[in-house]
């Protein structure tokens, strides 16, 4: 249709600024439907649907969640971490309708916008606080995206911007600072077979270690809150740890990686994950903790890998 805005141009528009949605009817044909329906539900122009429209969105949901997780399982079978962060990356769009980032819409200002408040009280929140994030992971620190120190700071009452805020809005953020993820992760890399050092070509298992810290002691994870994506049973707050290794090139043409999900509402998460050790030398490695539902709370380890000879 001639009249309907390009999809590029739809999906590069930041939001919350509002785009006409292209014109469509109900026998446009369920590719047109499928493609106005993901623009609806990610720019949020739920309420512009109808009720055939939204019924439908409904349906379709969990058929995408579906069909990205398993892209996600075939990333992980491959060892592609580039192509599990953007599978990831859509799921969290999906969870939380969110725009699917562009070269001009930042992560953290995607992240921004999972909390419930108004865009011009969201605008007070993003100034001060999202320019700076720490992007470089070094052995024995941890790094966090931009907007999960933004968490920590609005948890602590740290945030002057907070009390520019109307009252409700106010409400909608501390009952989403209830819920949202903030984790500290451990890890580290021990020989399978016990002995004292890793040698190349032996099985070593990276233990890892994921501690909720917005759960209390004694309780347990319940489902995201994600109010635009309402499943039957909630979404789980799944991660995704990866183990990226600085040898050979992957599938990918990138470093190889390890992957694995890891569910559970327990307020400690714990994982195990078998792997061969590479040739001899010392790497700087990656441990990532990616959250399924969450943009923006992911972290990071570096680990020391120092591989003897055999």
């Amino acid at each position: 249709d001639s009249q309907s805005t390009p999809l590029p141009t739809l999906l590069s528009t930041p939001f919350p600024v509002r785009i006409p949605l292209p014109p469509i009817a109900l026998s446009a044909g369920p590719a047109v439907e499928a493609k106005v329906l993901f623009l609806a539900h990610t720019h949020r122009f739920h309420g512009s649907l109808g009720k055939q429209l939204a019924s439908e969105l409904a349906r379709c949901l969990p058929k995408w969640l579906e069909v990205v997780r398993a892209i996600a399982t075939i990333a992980e079978e491959q060892g592609s971490a580039q192509s599990l962060a953007a599978a990831l990356c859509l799921h969290r769009c999906l969870v939380q309708s969110l725009p699917f980032p562009t070269a001009d819409l930042g992560v953290d200002l995607d992240a921004l916008l999972q909390i419930p408040i108004p865009p011009s009280e969201a605008a007070l929140l993003a100034r001060p606080n999202l320019a700076t994030g720490r992007g470089v992971v070094v052995p024995g620190d941890e790094s966090r995206c931009a907007f999960g120190d933004l968490l920590e700071s609005l948890m602590a009452k740290r945030c002057s911007a907070v009390e520019k805020m109307q009252a409700a809005a106010r409400l909608d953020l501390e009952a989403f600072l209830q819920v949202a993820p903030r984790v500290h992760l451990t890890a580290e890399i021990v020989s399978e077979d016990g002995r004292p050092h890793l040698r190349e070509g032996r099985g070593a298992t990276l233990r890892v270690r994921l501690l909720r810290n917005h759960v209390r002691p004694g309780h347990a994870a319940g489902p995201a809150h994600a109010p635009l994506c309402p499943l039957v049973g909630g979404v789980e707050e799944a991660w995704w740890i990866v183990l990226r290794l600085p040898t050979c090139g992957g599938a990918d043409g990138h470093p190889p990686a390890i992957c694995q999900r890891v569910t559970g509402a327990a307020r400690e998460l714990e994982v195990e994950i078998s792997f061969e050790l590479p040739a001899a030398g010392s790497y700087a490695c990656t441990v990532q903790a990616i959250c399924e539902a969450y943009a923006g709370v992911d972290v990071a380890r570096g680990l020391a890998l120092k591989v003897r000879g055999g």
